[in-house]
């Protein structure tokens, strides 16, 4: 049997976003359709669900440092202003 990523978060009580971070991290695989779609093995949510409560990692903080770490390595955007303009730090002077 297989799920989305919809149905896979439910049964690992996240969100379908961190399933797919987790998915591109390897855990769950996922199988890709035509359309590009996430398929997961049922045996494999289920395995990861287990894993999960046993280790204590049920909560969503610890899935959000997870994500976190996950995303560090990533470059930020510019914070925008109220205007749609770029904020500078308050230690920089600009022209």
């Amino acid at each position: 049997m297989s799920l989305e990523d919809m149905d896979a978060a439910r049964v690992l009580d996240i969100s379908p976003e961190t399933v797919r971070g987790l998915s591109n991290a390897g855990k769950p695989r996922a199988l890709r359709t035509m359309s590009g779609r996430r398929l997961f093995r049922r045996s494999e949510v289920d395995r990861l669900a287990e894993e999960r409560s046993r280790q204590g990692n049920t909560s969503k903080v610890a899935l959000a440092g997870r994500k976190r770490s996950m995303l560090s390595g990533m470059p930020r955007l510019p914070k925008k202003g109220r205007h749609g303009n770029d904020v500078r730090d308050e230690g920089t002077r600009g022209p």
